[in-house]
C-alpha cells in the first residue's frame, strides 16, 4: 500500500489545522485573562491545562490505534473536539472554560493518529520524507494558529476563534473520512495491555527513553518562546495588540517550510546528526533573544528555533518509527506523552517566570531546557532496535 500525493498533502492540511486548536489561545491569553479576571501568572493555566489533557488523551486514547480501526477513532476524537471547542466559545465562567479546554486537549490526538498511519503506508526509503511533510504542516498549523487568532481575536474577539475552530474540525471530519482508508491491526491485545507496553517501551528501551527526553525539553522550549513572545510583545516594552503578535507566527511558518528538506537531510545522512544540528540552531537562538531582547534579537531567535524544533521532530519520529513498524502508534503515544507533559509544565514556568523576571527569565528558562536536550545527544545513537515484546 502506499500514499498518492493528493492524500498525503490532505494528511499534512489535517494535522496542521487539527493541532492548530491548542496553540490559538497563545496570541488570546491577555484577552481571556481581562474576560475572567486572570492574573499574569494564573493565565499559564490555559495552555497548561489544554496540554495535561493532550497528555492524557494520548496516554489513554491513542494505544487504541493500534486495535481500532483509525478511520473510526478519527471521526469519534474530531467530533468531540469540536464539541469542546464549542462550549470554549459560549463557556459564561472560567470553571466551564477550564473544563472545556481539558477535554477540548483530551480529544486532540488527530494529528498524533496520522503520523503513524502515514508512516505505516509510505515506502521505508521515502518514510523521513513523508514525515517531513506531515511535521510540516503541523508546524505551520501551531505557527499560523497564532496569526489567524491574533487577527481574529482583535477584530471579532476571543470567543469567535473557537467557534470557527469548531465548524473547521467539523468540516475536517468529512474531509478525512474521504481519504483515510482502513488498516488491518497487527493485535488484539486487551486494554490494559496496550497501557501496560507503554510502561516496558519506556522501561526497556534506551533509544525511546533518549528520544521522549529529547523532544518533551525541546518541544517545552518552544512552547516557552511563543507563549513568553506573546506576553512579550504585549508588554509595554513593545505594546501590540494580538493581531500584531499574531503576525509573528508567519515567520515561524516560513522557516517550517524547510521540514521536507530536513526530511530528505534525515535520509541521507541519519536522524541523529540531524538531531544535533537542530538541537545546537535552538540553543544559540536562546542565546541570541538572551543578549539581544529586541526586534532583531526576536526575528532570529524565532527563525532559529521553529527550524530546530521542526528538524528535531522529524529526526526523532524517524529515530522511533525504526523500531517496531507493528506499534507505531503506541511509539507515538510515548512520544507524545512526554512532549505534552513537558509543554504544559513550561507553560505554567514561562508564565511564573515572566511575572517574576520578564523577558531573561523566559529566555533562561528556554536555553536550560535545549541545553539539556542537547548533552542528553551528544552520547551514541543507541541500538537501532532495542529489545520489545508485547
Amino acid at each position: 500500500m502506499s500514499l498518492a500525493p493528493a492524500a498525503l498533502r490532505t494528511f499534512a492540511f489535517a494535522a496542521g489545522v487539527s493541532v492548530a486548536n491548542f496553540y490559538y489561545v497563545q496570541p488570546l491569553l491577555v484577552d481571556i485573562g481581562k474576560s475572567f479576571g486572570l492574573t499574569e501568572a494564573v493565565m499559564g493555566l490555559v495552555p497548561t491545562l489544554t496540554q495535561f489533557g493532550l497528555g492524557l488523551g494520548v496516554l489513554l486514547l491513542l494505544p487504541l490505534g493500534d486495535v481500532i480501526d483509525n478511520r473510526l477513532l478519527v471521526s469519534c476524537a474530531i467530533a468531540l473536539q469540536a464539541l469542546a471547542l464549542l462550549v470554549m466559545a459560549t463557556a459564561s465562567n472560567l470553571i466551564l472554560f477550564f473544563g472545556a479546554a481539558m477535554v477540548m486537549g483530551f480529544t486532540g490526538i488527530t494529528s498524533y493518529l496520522l503520523a503513524p498511519y502515514v508512516a505505516h503506508l509510505a515506502p521505508a526509503a521515502e518514510r523521513g520524507r513523508v514525515i517531513g511533510l506531515l511535521a510540516r504542516g503541523g508546524i505551520i498549523g501551531i505557527l499560523l494558529a497564532r496569526t489567524v487568532s491574533g487577527l481574529i481575536g482583535f477584530y471579532i474577539g476571543w470567543r469567535s476563534v473557537y467557534l470557527l475552530a469548531a465548524l473547521g474540525m467539523l468540516a475536517l471530519l468529512w474531509l478525512l473520512r474521504r481519504y483515510m482508508v482502513p488498516l488491518a491491526r497487527p493485535t488484539t491485545a486487551p486494554y490494559h495491555h496496550l497501557l501496560l507496553s507503554l510502561v516496558k517501551l519506556v522501561r526497556n528501551e534506551p533509544t525511546v527513553r533518549r528520544t521522549v527526553f529529547t523532544q518533551a525539553l525541546n518541544f517545552g522550549s518552544f512552547n516557552s518562546l511563543w507563549l513568553g513572545l506573546s506576553l512579550y510583545l504585549e508588554s509595554p516594552a513593545f505594546n501590540l495588540h494580538s493581531d500584531s503578535v499574531g503576525m509573528f507566527g508567519l515567520l515561524g511558518a516560513a522557516a517550517a517550510l524547510a521540514a521536507p528538506l530536513a526530511g530528505r537531510f534525515v535520509d541521507r545522512r541519519g536522524p541523529q546528526v540531524t538531531l544535533r544540528f537542530a538541537l545546537a540552531l535552538t540553543v544559540i537562538a536562546w542565546v541570541v533573544m538572551a543578549l539581544l531582547p529586541n526586534m532583531i534579537g526576536i526575528v532570529v531567535g524565532i527563525i532559529l528555533v521553529d527550524l530546530g524544533a521542526t528538524a528535531s521532530d522529524v529526526s526523532n519520529r524517524t529515530i522511533l518509527f525504526r523500531l517496531h513498524p507493528d506499534i507505531r502508534t503506541r511509539l507515538m503515544a510515548v512520544y507524545s506523552i512526554g512532549m505534552f507533559f513537558s509543554g504544559g509544565i513550561l507553560s505554567l514556568l514561562t508564565t511564573v517566570l515572566w511575572a517574576h523576571s520578564g523577558w531573561l527569565g523566559v529566555c533562561l528558562l528556554g536555553l536550560a531546557a535545549t541545553s539539556l536536550a542537547f548533552l542528553a545527544n551528544l552520547r551514541g545513537a543507541g541500538a537501532p532496535h532495542d529489545a520489545y515484546s508485547d
